[in-house]
């Protein structure tokens, strides 16, 4: 589907800023040089953002993307030390990435175990993962939910329970914690119609047309009023794992 709506993707994310990161702050502090990975790195947002943070630190910033349209849109921005790849099959040497970060992108992996022996094979001792993502069932109410309800039996299908993500890296002998940060808000309909139009977010890219013609059919006439809302939720999944650095005495 990013192949398609790559030239978009950015329209509904420019409204969010790009903080620093504080992982990489923290790798700054005990190695020489550090080599940082954006596994589905996309459009590159994040890479341009942390790369004027870093500007004038020993980083290395890397990204990872299978779509060359989302690539070609990364290279716009100016970012570079890209490839394409898939998550299953990085060109990457073993122990060689620092930090590894995996943004909203994890459930799109076709093949989610493979994907995490790769992360763990190209995570350096001392090395840290950092996935994010939405947590499904924390989002109840979620206005993408509600008028497109067929959207819940298809993120259920793609999304790792938080407890599955953790056992499977504490499994490769990394460790986990995890946060979960919730919240709910009204946003205008008017707003959530805009971005439902544009069919950008996934769950309503893999909605059979006949599903997502109702649901924003629906979406239509509840915007139809001024003053009209729709919830949207916060359920904001962070997951934090390091692999034991070979000076620690750990296998």
């Amino acid at each position: 589907m990013y192949e398609q709506v790559a030239a978009r993707y950015d329209e509904d994310r420019e409204r969010f800023s790009i903080p620093r990161d504080h992982i990489v702050d923290e790798l700054i502090g005990s190695h020489p040089a550090v080599r940082v990975l954006d596994l589905g790195c996309g459009t590159g947002r994040w890479l341009a953002g942390q790369r004027e943070f870093f500007r004038d630190s020993r980083v290395t910033f890397l990204g990872a993307d299978p779509s060359s349209a989302m690539l070609a849109e990364a290279r716009a921005k100016g970012v570079v030390n890209l490839t394409r790849a898939q998550a299953e099959d990085l060109p990457l040497d073993e122990a060689t990435i620092d930090y590894l970060a995996c943004s909203y992108c994890f459930h799109h992996f076709s093949d989610k175990d493979r994907a995490l022996e790769e992360i763990v094979r190209v995570l350096a001792p001392g090395g840290v993962v950092r996935m994010t993502n939405i947590e499904p069932t924390a989002a109840e109410g979620w206005w993408v939910y509600e008028f497109f309800p067929e959207a819940v039996a298809i993120d259920a299908a793609r999304f790792w329970p938080p407890s599955r993500l953790a056992e499977a890296l504490e499994a490769h002998g990394l460790t986990v914690e995890i946060r979960l940060d919730t919240g709910r808000a009204e946003i205008p309909a008017s707003e959530a119609l805009a971005e439902a139009e544009r069919r950008v977010v996934s769950e309503l890219a893999l909605l059979g047309d006949r599903a997502y013609e109702r649901g924003l059919a629906a979406l239509r006439l509840a915007a139809e009023a001024p003053s009209a809302t729709v919830t949207m939720t916060r359920s904001r999944l962070e997951l934090t794992a390091r692999r034991v650095s070979s000076g620690s005495g750990a296998a």
